[in-house]
């Protein structure tokens, strides 16, 4: 079923973690196929380079299609700024360069329509849990894939009990843990 393009004037999106086993890449592309947007900003861990590092990287052909189809974008006109996370670090030493026509930066100042300028930024420098020394950090990416692998079977139990709502284990856990209080 082909959606009438909805206009926008912005858009930002972040944390797709392409690469990884749990990443909703269709969705992604279901959503990039329905918009025209004037500004795309794809703001950190949009591919997760620590999948690619580590040899675990999951690529199947939806993927690929939202590479391209921001590509694309890109090429038509639409202001394509990619502003990289702490799981694609590595393309921050990219900043101030253009690869067709997507601008890489550290941090973007977006204009709105009345005005006002608003700092883009994906946050992973100010996030408590990624400064060194904190036992999270610590645990780091390998207590995060175990989450993501219990939450994967907990969503296939939910979908067979009947409920097909969104619901994110890993999610949920980082919204406690980031709790004023908590041992973090």
């Amino acid at each position: 079923m082909t959606l009438p393009l909805r206009k926008l004037r912005s858009t930002w999106i972040y944390d797709v973690h392409l690469g990884t086993k749990d990443c909703r890449a269709d969705y992604l592309l279901h959503f990039l196929s329905s918009v025209d947007t004037d500004n795309l900003y794809l703001v950190g861990d949009i591919i997760d380079l620590e999948k690619i590092r580590t040899s675990t990287l999951h690529w199947p052909d939806d993927p690929h299609k939202v590479v391209r189809t921001v590509l694309a974008k890109a090429e038509n006109g639409t202001n394509t700024v990619y502003i990289p996370g702490n799981h694609d670090a590595p393309m921050r030493d990219y900043a101030d360069l253009n690869f067709n026509k997507i601008s890489i930066e550290k941090e973007y100042i977006h204009t709105t329509a009345d005005n006002r300028r608003f700092l883009v930024s994906h946050g992973d420098e100010f996030d408590v849990l990624l400064k060194p020394g904190f036992l999270s950090h610590m645990v780091g990416f390998d207590g995060y894939n175990l989450l993501l692998m219990l939450s994967r079977g907990l969503r296939n139990l939910r979908n067979w009990l009947g409920y097909h709502d969104h619901w994110s284990l890993t999610a949920a856990i980082k919204q406690n843990v980031k709790k004023p209080g908590s041992i973090y």
